[in-house]
């Protein structure tokens, strides 16, 4: 999906050793820049503006800031950054370990992340995974679990939630909640599992046996079906009265308490809740299209069509901003050739 750094810079000194024999300036390698747009498809910004990789934006609850992932060197690390792309700071600083997707906590204190390192498992590669925290300030990396990926907060912040067992084919056996600073359970353990999520009452939503998708305690217990045939990452609606899942191309929305599932759309690769949980933003990474609508499926309107190619790897619920008037988002956006 992403270009990596060493095919960036083999096409960029490309360029300019094509600039040297010709008049015509060069065209510039395109890499994945982190924008943020407003809702009405107004307001375009390129926040990042770098000729490197960036992509997993998050920004964080009180909309000052965005967490994201920078790739240099081929390596992965965790950066922070104000809202307008001031301030670029890098969190982590490891040679040999890729850092993505992180998650902010509640209160905005503290930023959850997983870590990989490739190693060989024959007969396929696999990730050594780990699930870690660090300070917004960047101080205090620690780790939480090792062998785990995916951590996402509790709704007062004092745990997480994320995949464990992770076998050599990338998927995941159990779910398991760590309280920060304490123990570890598995609370899920019956075969392949997904994307465990907090509802704000402290209830769990996750993949299963197919996948479909379960609603149970935070401890994993009085677990029932709501959805069949759930297939990709579920997020609970602000309200936790709703559960929004991709299914066949589709975007679906179940009640929880009754488990009538209706479609919403019929086009969607990701989509992502609003905050106020009035409106999703639905992504089609493919053909490069960002819409807006609302629960009922009402007032669908396009945002963006770019030319290149949207990054849907971080959709969660942070990729909207704080008062609901932009989107944030990472995306490779070919370039427009030089007038002849």
């Amino acid at each position: 999906m992403r270009l990596g750094i060493c095919a960036a810079v083999a096409l960029l000194l490309g360029s300019v050793a094509a600039a040297a024999r010709s008049a015509t300036p060069p065209v510039p390698a395109p890499s994945f820049e982190i924008y943020s747009i407003r809702v009405d498809g107004t307001g375009l910004r390129n926040v990042t503006n770098s000729p490197l990789d960036e992509a997993t934006p998050a920004v964080s609850p009180n909309g000052r800031q965005i967490a994201f992932v920078r790739g240099i060197a081929g390596n992965w690390d965790l950066w922070l950054m104000n809202a307008d792309g001031s301030g670029q700071k890098q969190l982590t600083t490891s040679a040999d370990v890729d850092e993505f997707d992180p998650a902010w906590s509640p209160d905005g204190t503290s930023i959850a992340f997983t870590t990989a390192v490739r190693d060989d498992c024959f007969p396929h590669p696999c990730r050594r995974l780990s699930v870690r925290v660090v300070h917004a300030d960047g101080t205090e990396v620690r780790e939480v679990f090792a062998g785990g990926r995916d951590g996402r907060w509790s709704p007062n912040g004092r745990k997480l939630v994320f995949e464990t067992d992770i076998d050599p084919y990338e998927q995941a056996e159990s779910i398991s909640v760590a309280r920060l600073g304490g123990d570890v359970r598995k609370v899920v353990t019956d075969g392949i599992v997904a994307h465990p999520v907090w509802s704000r009452d402290g209830r769990l939503a996750f993949g299963a046996r197919g996948p479909d998708l379960f609603v149970s305690r935070g401890d994993g217990r009085a677990r029932r079906l709501v959805a069949k045939d759930a297939e990709e990452a579920p997020e609970w609606s602000p309200s936790g009265r709703q559960i929004a899942f991709v299914t066949l191309g589709r975007l679906k929305i179940v009640t929880v308490r009754t488990r009538r599932v209706r479609s919403v759309v019929r086009r969607a690769e990701a989509f992502a809740w609003s905050r106020s949980g009035r409106r999703l933003a639905i992504f089609w990474e493919e053909w490069g299209r960002i819409a807006v609508i609302k629960p009922d499926g009402r007032a669908f309107h396009a945002v963006l069509k770019i030319s290149g190619q949207l990054d849907d790897s971080w959709l969660g619920p942070w990729t909207w901003s704080r008062d609901g008037r932009r989107l944030v988002y990472a995306a490779r956006i070919e370039p427009s050739p030089p007038p002849k």
